[in-house]
């Protein structure tokens, strides 16, 4: 008599990959104003957002001092975002959280895109790495 544990850890694993596979192709759907964090590459449809699409595409700067570094200003993050409406064409947004909190926000078709975080902080010494970056985000109906 065989026995079965090899043929039922072979189906787990293949149900495992699958599962793990599909998650990643597709888009998340946060909550209705939720609050939601994407790393480079990937994107979300925010519930509420009648259809629209947030992908995180790039850091397009990251001159914020780091920890343990006594600087002469705070410096700032900016990333970049390509915002797909439904049935509309893509476009690029940038936003920055610095010194001035108005370009954290961007406006569109009634709703507010929030950046709220970019992570990780910098270190003394290090460099943060583009597949690091993650940014935390909020979508608010106006």
């Amino acid at each position: 008599m065989t026995s079965t544990l090899p043929l039922a850890m072979f189906l787990l694993s293949g149900v495992l990959a699958a599962g793990s596979c599909s998650a990643a192709d597709s888009p998340t759907t946060p909550a209705e104003g939720a609050e939601f964090q994407l790393k480079i590459g990937e994107s979300a449809t925010p519930a509420g957002g009648d259809g629209l699409t947030v992908t995180f595409t790039d850091v397009v700067g990251d001159s914020r001092c780091p920890t343990e570094v006594v600087c002469v200003w705070a410096g700032e993050v900016t990333i970049a975002l390509e915002l797909a409406g439904a049935g509309q064409a893509a476009s690029r947004v940038e936003l920055t959280i610095g010194a001035d909190p108005a370009k954290a926000s961007a406006a569109l078709d009634g709703h507010t895109l929030h950046l709220l975080r970019v992570d990780p902080y910098p270190q003394a010494p290090g460099k943060i790495e583009r597949s690091q970056y993650r940014a935390t985000l909020k979508v608010e109906r106006n």
